[in-house]
């Protein structure tokens, strides 16, 4: 799937709603615009600062820690979970072979990785995972998501945070497209 930038650009965070404006399918956001943006936010290409909320409250989106790879572990020790993100019907040693690749690749790595949180409880439910790339003189980002909890699948929450990294990516990174990269 590919997603392309087409106009106004809403960016939601602690309450603070900032309203960007494209020109055309191919533009990305005005330099001066994004720089204003990310001084008022506090955001820098290193960080979130405060985190980012989803228009409802319900999600936050921060910077995965060292203290939330426990989290992200157990998620991937669910062997249903794992053929989910993998989008694999493989054996369970090669799946295990495959996750353990993958987390040490989270730890070794840890930029443009975004726990998801539901915020009113401060519960993990998944993660995020951006990589921006350079091509034809154009800013290019890759994304990913995996929701951890089996409980919490098919409640929109995938949806509603793929949405909020999707304005931050086009409003402060000024990637256009975005490609989603899906398991399946």
């Amino acid at each position: 799937w590919i997603i392309r930038h087409s106009g106004t650009t809403s960016l939601a965070t602690s309450g603070i709603s900032n309203q960007l404006e494209g020109t055309s399918a191919q533009s990305v956001v005005n330099p001066h615009m994004r720089s204003l943006l990310r001084r008022i936010l506090g955001y820098s290409r290193e960080n979130l600062n405060p985190p980012l909320l989803s228009e409802s409250g319900r999600l936050r989106l921060r910077p995965l820690l060292s203290q939330d790879y426990q989290a992200v572990a157990a998620w991937f020790a669910d062997s249903e979970s794992c053929r989910l993100a993998f989008g694999v019907d493989t054996d369970n040693e090669t799946l295990a072979e495959m996750t353990r690749e993958y987390l040490d690749d989270l730890r070794s790595d840890p930029r443009g990785v975004l726990l998801i949180e539901e915020a009113a409880a401060n519960l993990p439910v998944g993660f995020l995972r951006y990589k921006l790339f350079r091509k034809d003189r154009q800013s290019l980002a890759r994304v990913g998501i995996m929701v951890g909890v089996s409980q919490q699948r098919g409640r929109g929450l995938g949806s509603e945070a793929m949405s909020v990294l999707i304005r931050y990516l086009f409003a402060t990174r000024a990637v256009d497209p975005i490609e989603l990269d899906t398991a399946s």
